[in-house]
């Protein structure tokens, strides 16, 4: 089994550059939450839900670059079921029907 404590180290700098690439395409061409979304990021103790930007999008962005998109897949995160990320202030959630409890949770790391 390899080091995990290595591993951790190797992937960050790729982890950390893959997410603030893909939280900036969000800020770009997200929309701001609504009325009502921001009631419920208030709700959930968001300070500033002005900041947050929503990008609904067909699939939840995952890296595509090795070795941190095995890692990713190996550990399930961000698989097919996955619908919904926050990364910073962007909020991704995968289409379908508007659902309040999946903003909720995606807007308390914010």
């Amino acid at each position: 089994m390899p080091d995990l404590t290595l591993l951790i180290q190797q992937l960050l700098p790729a982890a950390i550059e893959w997410a603030q690439d893909e939280a900036a395409l969000a800020a770009a061409n997200g929309r701001p939450l609504s009325a009502r979304e921001s009631a419920i990021a208030r709700k959930v103790g968001v300070s500033q839900p002005e900041r947050i930007r929503v990008c609904i999008v067909r699939q939840i962005p995952a890296p595509s670059r090795e070795p941190l998109r095995s890692a990713a897949a190996a550990l399930g995160l961000l698989g097919p079921g996955t619908t919904g990320l926050a990364l910073g202030h962007s909020v991704f959630i995968r289409e379908g029907p508007p659902d309040a409890r999946l903003l909720a949770p995606a807007c308390r790391p914010v």
